[in-house]
């Protein structure tokens, strides 16, 4: 499921040429060796820029002006998305990649401060 999902963000991603060109290939050690992507611990705020983000500290307003994040908050989905279109061109210039892994958490911090589900 993880290959079909990268796949998918890989065919969706903005290739362009010149991106394309501009980035190298990581070196292999030898022919037999493989490349992954690791991708952990994203923390991805589904309420980032709103009165409800995590970072409480941060005024929205001020959160909303900068769109792949700021220090001290759980980034937004726009971060998570970026980050997968790059993963998509490092992958194109480095002979495919093998698999993908997501470790750590993916679930934003303070939780106990997003709203209840179930009052919707």
């Amino acid at each position: 499921l993880a290959s079909q999902c990268l796949r998918t963000s890989w065919a969706a991603a903005n290739l362009r040429g010149a991106q394309i060109a501009s980035l190298e290939a990581p070196p292999r050690s030898s022919e037999s060796s493989r490349f992954f992507l690791w991708f952990t611990d994203a923390h991805v705020d589904p309420y980032y820029g709103t009165e409800k983000q995590q970072c409480v500290n941060v005024n929205a307003s001020v959160a909303r002006r900068n769109l792949h994040g700021t220090v001290t908050c759980d980034p937004p989905l726009e971060l998570w998305e970026a980050t997968v279109k790059a993963a998509a061109r490092v992958a194109a210039v480095s002979s495919g990649v093998d698999f993908a892994l997501f470790t750590g958490d993916f679930t934003r911090h303070l939780q106990n401060l997003m709203p209840d589900p179930a009052v919707n």
